[in-house]
């Protein structure tokens, strides 16, 4: 009687053992979700904040003067930027290699006709007409595919920031500085700072948008 009684409190505490155990369970895997939730606000903090880097690539005039024609000159100029734009390169240096005496005393070369371009599809189009100045290099670029950069947005996008240009605030005035900056939208917006006008700038436009835009 006494060893059935001592095997019956046995399976007793093995069968509370076995329960208190699994009533503990579930407070590990709590744990383990709240952790999962702290790393990922931690990487999404991370990502607002943005890299704590820049990638800078180089690239040789050189390879436009190979080209046989200015439309292939042209389309390598797209491509270039439209992979340095995929891998998120922050900035592109083009450098002159001159081979012959002839280049070296030529004002014009491959490097500067990229370097338009690049600077061309770079420019948001809503600033190409005002920022960027007539030249034959710019022939054939309106040719190119648009490269929808996270900079680029369109009319109806609404962005945090915003590339724009510093404009006079009544149309045909003319004044060196203002505070309305032209940033691709219906209306002009009016900042805090006074610029001179033509210079471009990065406006901080807020998470939401404003019911209007003064």
């Amino acid at each position: 009687m006494g060893k059935s009684g001592t095997a019956e409190e046995k399976d007793g505490r093995k069968s509370q053992a076995k329960l208190d155990s699994s009533l503990q369970e579930p407070k590990k895997k709590k744990k383990k979700v709240v952790k999962e939730v702290e790393d990922s606000d931690k990487e999404t903090e991370r990502i607002s904040k943005g890299r704590p880097f820049t990638v800078t690539v180089a690239i040789p005039g050189s390879i436009i003067q190979n080209k046989q024609s200015p439309q292939l000159a042209t389309s390598l100029a797209g491509q270039i930027a439209r992979t340095m734009s995929i891998f998120r390169v922050d900035e592109v240096v083009v450098f002159n290699c001159p081979d012959t005496d002839e280049e070296k005393k030529s004002s014009e070369s491959g490097g500067l006709f990229l370097a338009r371009v690049l600077q061309y599809l770079e420019t948001p189009q809503y600033l190409r007409r005002a920022l960027i100045p007539m030249h034959p290099d710019y022939r054939l670029a309106g040719l190119l595919p648009p490269l929808d950069a996270p900079h680029h947005p369109r009319a109806h996008e609404w962005l945090p920031y915003r590339e724009g240009m510093v404009v006079a605030g009544e149309a045909g005035k003319a004044e060196s500085k203002s505070p309305f900056v032209n940033v691709g939208l219906a209306k002009t917006v009016r900042t805090s700072h006074t610029l001179p006008v033509g210079t471009r700038v990065t406006v901080r436009m807020g998470a939401e948008e404003p019911e209007n835009l003064e």
